[in-house]
């Protein structure tokens, strides 16, 4: 998809990162809210192999966002 280091992912199967965060199942105490979310972000990109996952990401340098399906 050209995800290279420092591309920023904008949506993620059509939800803000923020939102699809929301959709993952709990993980029990974490602490800190900011700690919720880097544990979040450890599974945010753990799919089943083989399920379609639609990204909007925009890499460095680029102005527009560009659009993959990943398998």
């Amino acid at each position: 998809a050209g995800l290279v280091p420092g591309t920023e992912v904008i949506k993620i199967n059509g939800l803000s990162v923020r939102d699809h965060l929301d959709t993952l199942p709990a993980r029990g105490f974490v602490g800190t809210e900011e700690r919720g979310v880097a544990v979040a972000l450890a599974v945010a990109f753990a799919f089943p192999i083989g399920e379609k996952v639609d990204l909007e990401f925009k890499r460095p340098g680029d102005t527009v966002a560009a659009r993959a399906t990943l398998t």
